[in-house]
């Protein structure tokens, strides 16, 4: 006999849960069951044993989201089952011609195909066996096996272990301005917390080869090699990561003293190396740097980059929190030295000799949506730099020239002004600029102090500009 299923027509008969997570859904579908069942009596039990076996084909065209912004087209799954109704055995196989999850991945991806077994037993628990999915357009592979279990509450419990892989030798889009290359392989093992199955924690590592990213417009890391080992939980009834609540220093006490003391005691710390960073112009080579990913909370203790001639050192934490950029909080510091300014692209200056710039940077901040305005607080002090470069760093500033301020300084430095120190006060979305000029005996005009404050930059206008212009600062 075969059996049909018109899955609108059904829907008012789900479970509130489940109508409940689909109130925002529009979908339609069908089932399809093929099967025969044969009984026999046992005669030492005077039991009644029953088996079957058949086929279960699922089709639903469409199925739209607009809460999640989840748009499937065609999904299709075929399963081949028999066994007795306590212990049900079925071999599955099926396709997805189109998923998109907008704003959040680039492209929709077509053509995933996914196949494996399963046993059900007494309706309330589920063993995945060889479970393997492709996926093309995201050139990726995954394997799985594990359990699910206590499928009649609200939040069944996962216990589910895997690998996965990421091969291509060209570029392609992942996430919203993100494309990759390269290798990438991983492992993962994903568990449901027994005293809240609504909370799923997994651990794993991620092992990079020659993989590289590019940010459109903005970055591109090339040679990303090394391990990384992660542990985070997720809250899948409000889809966001499980943050630990800690407030965590940035760097651990005498770091580069008990290196080796975190790496034998902790088995989350590695180290990763990325060849070449190109962020908007400049190049910066040979990156080295300790990591450390759990519960959301990514940990940089010391980053050492080669940046034109000197070096880039750095400490950082990033922890994020639900996993929405607006929720994204961070805090760096970094020492640059010796690095030569006419080695800058689009350095009028580069026949000339060395221009070295030091600067010291530390913020805080939370939020990583540029075009929803960033809460970042801080400062940047520029210790060592030329005039000229100081000039096309005002020009930057002010580029129509409006600015009063900024044209007297600039004037001021013409005449033989030559600066100390150029420190940035970032506070409320703005950066407040400070220049303390040296005065030659000879200087026409006499500056108190010699400090000179300029007005209130707002943070965006800064990184616009750095986004826009084509010829980076020397």
């Amino acid at each position: 006999p075969e059996l049909s299923v018109d899955l609108s027509k059904v829907r008012p008969f789900f479970p509130s849960d489940i109508q409940e997570s689909l109130q925002f859904a529009d979908w339609n579908g069908s089932v399809k069951v093929q099967a025969e069942a044969q009984a026999a009596l046992n005669p030492e039990t005077d039991s009644l044993l029953l088996t079957t076996k058949g086929r279960t084909t699922v089709m639903i065209p469409y199925f739209l989201d607009s809460e999640m912004l989840l748009n499937v087209n065609e999904l299709g799954l075929k399963a081949d089952f028999d066994g007795t109704p306590e212990n049900l055995n079925a071999r599955f196989q099926g396709k997805v011609r189109s998923a998109f999850l907008k704003d959040v991945l680039a492209a929709p991806i077509k053509g995933t195909h996914f196949e494996g077994q399963v046993t059900v037993r007494d309706f309330d628990r589920i063993r995945l066996k060889d479970f393997s999915l492709v996926q093309p357009d995201l050139h990726a592979d995954v394997r799985a096996s594990g359990t699910v279990t206590h499928l009649s509450e609200s939040f069944p419990q996962l216990n589910v272990a895997g690998d996965f892989q990421i091969h291509s030798s060209h570029y392609f889009p992942t996430l919203v301005g993100i494309a990759v290359s390269g290798n990438l392989k991983g492992d993962f093992h994903a568990k449901s917390d027994s005293l809240n199955p609504k909370n799923i924690f997994a651990q794993g590592k991620v092992n990079l080869r020659g993989f590289n990213v590019n940010v459109e417009n903005t970055a591109n890391m090339r040679g990303i090699r090394g391990e990384i080992p992660f542990g985070m939980g997720v809250d899948i009834e409000r889809s966001l990561l499980i943050s630990n609540g800690r407030t965590a220093p940035i760097s651990l006490p005498l770091y580069s003293v008990f290196q080796p003391y975190y790496f034998h005691s902790d088995s989350l710390f590695q180290t990763i190396g990325v060849d070449t960073i190109s962020v908007l112009n400049y190049i910066l080579t040979n990156l080295r740097s300790d990591i450390r990913v759990e519960n959301g909370r990514v940990l940089l203790p010391n980053t050492r980059i080669n940046l034109y001639g000197g070096n880039l050192v750095s400490q950082m934490w990033l922890n994020l929190s639900t996993g929405q950029l607006k929720d994204i909080s961070y805090e760096i510091r970094a020492q640059v030295a010796r690095v030569n300014s006419a080695k800058f692209p689009g350095s009028r200056n580069r026949k000339k000799k060395q221009s070295q710039i030091a600067v010291s940077v530390h913020f805080e901040g939370k939020g990583l949506d540029i075009t929803k305005g960033l809460d970042v607080q801080g400062s940047v002090e520029v210790t060592e730099i030329g005039p000229a470069t100081t000039d096309n760093l005002l020009r930057s500033l002010d580029p129509k020239g409006l600015d009063k301020s900024i044209q007297q300084v600039r004037q001021l430095i013409r005449f033989g002004a030559k600066p100390k120190l150029i420190s940035f006060s970032i506070r409320h979305g703005n950066l407040y600029p400070t220049i303390l000029l040296s005065q030659p005996w000879y200087y026409p005009f006499k500056i108190s102090g010699g400090k000179v404050s300029l007005v209130r930059i707002p943070l965006s206008f800064a990184i616009n500009m750095a986004l826009q212009t084509s010829e980076v600062i020397q």
